[in-house]
């Protein structure tokens, strides 16, 4: 009974979060470790079951509100019971509960930006603080420009929408420069807005190509640095 152990049910959350991870690994050379969709839609359903399980428990509800959306991929047909369940759970919590699994909902590696975008209207000014920078994150790792913008142009906050702005442009130029682009990569450089982020963006790629210690890639350094 993985609601008796609090461990056993996180390394279980671990595999399905593992098993639906669509980011590409840091080394495409290095072997990744990848389960069948038999074996994804076993580890669904035991936790489908577990979380419909009656429970008072806070780290169950935690789990529960991390994994929803991976649940809802796999086992759609079961998410509905799972989400009133936890529904049920968040009624018996007290206050400070509530706020700490709202935050974890927020910085949930499951969460797209635009369930954060809709919880905005419920957070004070200190949980939108920390909503906005867990939005920004997610919004430099989308690849969609025009989804991009279209987030950003919904942050209520104008101080908030320009760095999600920045980091988007920022992470843009790395993905550009890492697909080998690097004249598109320089010229999305010269677009930032100041001058100071031009020249911590240019030092950044050259760093990030001198680590790869080949002679061309080194070159490649020398070369941003000249910029």
């Amino acid at each position: 009974d993985l609601t008796k152990n609090r461990d056993d049910l996180n390394i279980v959350g671990q595999f399905l979060d593992s098993a639906t991870n669509t980011k590409p690994p840091r080394d495409p050379k290095k072997k990744v470790f990848k389960f069948s969709e038999s074996q994804i839609r076993e580890i669904a359903n035991k936790l489908a079951a577990t979380f419909m399980q009656p429970s008072k428990s806070i780290d169950v509800l935690m789990v529960m509100t991390r994994l929803i959306p991976a649940l809802e991929k796999i086992v759609p047909e079961k998410v509905g019971m799972v989400k009133q369940q936890a529904a049920e759970l968040r009624k018996s919590m007290p206050p400070e509960m509530k706020n700490l699994e709202r935050q974890q909902r927020l910085w949930n590696s499951s969460s797209t930006p635009e369930d954060i975008l809709a919880e905005l209207p419920n957070l004070n000014e200190y949980e939108k603080a920390s909503a906005y920078m867990s939005l920004q994150r997610k919004i430099a790792d989308v690849d969609d420009e025009v989804r991009a913008r279209k987030l950003i142009d919904q942050i209520p906050d104008e101080k908030a929408r320009n760095q999600a702005m920045e980091g988007f442009k920022s992470a843009k130029i790395t993905r550009t420069a890492a697909a080998g682009k690097l004249d598109e990569a320089k010229k999305l450089i010269k677009n930032l807005s100041q001058k100071k982020t031009q020249i911590q963006k240019l030092v950044s790629l050259a760093i990030q190509f001198r680590k790869k210690n080949t002679e061309k890639d080194t070159e490649t350094a020398v070369g941003l640095m000249k910029d």
